[in-house]
C-alpha cells in the first residue's frame, strides 16, 4: 500500500508535518508520494521557494516521493488542480490511498457533497449567476441548501479541494480504474486563509506575509522558528530573494499591450469582455491595485491571479482542452530518499506513464524554438519549464533561466 498526497507546501510548515505524521503513526510501514505544483501556485502566485527546494524539505519532512503536478493543472482551478493530481497519483499504479487534509473529514458527508449535481439545478443556478455571483459562490449556496451541509464547510479551501478529490475518484471509478481510496486527516490549527498563527500551527498565507513583511533576516528566523521545521526555515531565511509582484506586474503588461484583442479572448478563462477591463487596468500603477480594480463577485481575486498567469504562460483554450482531455503524460521526479527509489522501480514496472529524471529526455533547449512542431507531452513540459522562467524572472537579479535544464532529482539518503 502507498499513500498519496497532492500539496503545494508554500511553504511546507508544522500542520504538513503533522499530517505526515499522522499517515505515518496509522499506516507505519506504507511509502508517501506526494504530487506537488510547481513553480505556480494553484491561487496564480509564484511560490515562495523554488520546487525542487520544496520537494526536498518535502523528503526531509517525512516523505518518500515527490513528483511535479504539470502547472496547467497546478495554477487552475480546484476542478482541474484536483483531476491533475488525482489522474497523476493513480497514473503511478501504485498509489493505493488518498490522504488529504480537511476541517471537515467526515467522509460520508464530503461524498455526500462530491455526489451533487448541479446540472439538475441549472436554473437555479442561473438566477444566482444573475445576481452576481461567482459561478464557485452559486454552486456552494445551493449544496448549502439541496444537501442541509452547512455553508462553512463549503468555503473552506481545503474542503473544497478535498471535494474536487473526491469527485475525480468517482470518475475513475466509474472508467473503470483502480482508484485510490480517499482518507481524510483533521486539520490543526490555522486555517487556509488565517493571518496569524494559532499556537505552533501557521498558515501559509502566514508564512509568505511574514517573509514579505519582515525587517530583517534576524527578526524573519524569530518569527518562523515556531512554526517550521528548521530545515524549513533555514531554507526562507537563507534565500537571496523572494518573487516579487512588481517583476510580474511589467511583464503583464507588457504583454497585454502586444496582444492582439483577439488573442487575449484565447486565453484560458478570458471571456465576456474581460481582455478590455484588463486593457484598461494596466494604467493602475501596481499588481495589487490592477487584481483590485477587476475583483468583483463574478471574478474573485484568486481567479484574477490564475488568470495572470494563465495569460504569462500563453495558456490557449483550445490547447488546454486537450491537455485535460489527455491528463498528464509523464511523471517528473523531483526528489526522493532510498524508500522512494525503491518505489520508482514499482511505478516503472506498473506505471502507465514515462518517468522522467530529465526534461532533456522529452524537450531539448532547440525544441522551445519550434513549439508548432512539439507533440501534447512536449508541450505540457515545456509549460513547465515556462512557469519555472516566470518565477526566476520574479526573482529579479540573482535567478538564471531554464532551470528544469540544470536540475536532477535530490536524493536524501535514509
Amino acid at each position: 500500500m502507498t499513500t498519496g498526497i497532492i500539496a503545494e507546501y508554500n511553504p511546507f510548515h508544522n500542520g504538513h508535518k503533522y499530517m505526515l505524521k499522522q499517515i505515518r503513526e496509522q499506516f507505519p510501514q506504507e511509502p508517501i508520494i506526494i504530487c506537488l505544483s510547481g513553480s505556480i501556485t494553484q491561487r496564480g502566485e509564484m511560490a515562495l521557494l523554488d520546487k525542487w527546494t520544496r520537494a526536498k524539505l518535502a523528503v526531509l519532512g517525512g516523505a518518500n516521493l515527490v513528483i511535479e503536478l504539470p502547472a496547467v493543472f497546478a495554477c487552475r482551478s480546484a476542478e482541474a488542480f484536483g483531476q491533475g493530481g488525482t489522474a497523476l497519483l493513480t497514473a503511478t499504479g501504485v498509489v493505493d490511498r488518498l490522504a488529504f487534509g480537511t476541517e471537515y473529514p467526515d467522509l460520508v458527508q464530503l461524498k455526500k457533497a462530491a455526489s451533487f449535481e448541479p446540472d439538475v439545478y441549472s436554473g437555479e443556478l442561473q438566477q444566482l449567476l444573475q445576481r452576481g455571483l461567482s459561478y464557485g459562490a452559486a454552486i456552494t449556496t445551493l449544496m448549502s441548501e439541496k444537501l442541509h451541509l452547512p455553508e462553512a464547510m463549503l468555503y473552506e479551501p481545503n474542503t473544497i479541494l478535498a471535494l474536487e478529490y473526491m469527485r475525480s475518484l468517482g470518475k475513475l471509478q466509474k472508467q473503470g480504474q483502480p482508484a485510490p481510496k480517499p482518507w481524510a486527516v483533521r486539520r490543526q490549527g490555522a486555517g487556509h486563509g488565517d493571518t496569524l498563527p494559532k499556537g505552533k500551527f501557521a498558515s501559509g498565507t502566514t508564512l509568505r506575509q511574514m517573509t514579505a513583511n519582515s525587517p530583517d533576516k534576524n527578526s524573519l528566523k524569530k518569527d518562523l522558528e515556531p512554526l517550521v521545521p528548521p530545515a524549513v526555515c533555514q531554507a526562507i531565511v537563507s534565500c537571496t530573494s523572494y518573487p516579487d509582484k512588481a517583476k510580474i506586474y511589467q511583464l503583464l503588461r507588457y504583454k497585454l499591450l502586444s496582444t492582439a484583442p483577439q488573442g487575449l479572448q484565447q486565453i484560458l478563462g478570458i471571456s465576456e469582455g474581460l481582455e478590455q477591463a484588463m486593457l484598461q487596468a494596466i494604467n493602475f500603477p501596481s499588481y495589487d491595485e490592477f487584481v483590485h480594480h477587476l475583483t468583483s463577485r463574478r471574478y474573485p481575486s484568486t481567479r484574477i491571479q490564475r488568470l495572470i498567469s494563465h495569460l504569462l504562460l500563453s495558456m490557449n483554450k483550445e490547447l488546454v482542452e486537450k491537455m485535460d482531455n489527455a491528463g498528464p503524460l509523464y511523471l517528473r521526479v523531483l526528489a526522493m530518499d532510498s524508500t522512494g527509489r525503491q518505489l520508482l522501480r514499482q511505478i516503472k514496472n506498473r506505471g502507465r506513464l514515462p518517468l522522467l529524471n530529465k526534461v532533456t529526455s522529452l524537450v531539448n533547449r532547440r525544441d522551445l524554438l519550434h513549439p508548432e512542431a512539439m507533440n501534447l507531452a512536449q508541450q505540457m513540459l515545456s509549460m513547465d519549464i515556462a512557469a519555472t522562467n516566470l518565477r526566476s524572472l520574479a526573482l529579479g537579479e540573482t535567478a538564471s533561466l531554464y532551470e528544469d535544464y540544470l536540475h536532477s532529482p535530490c536524493y536524501i539518503e535514509n
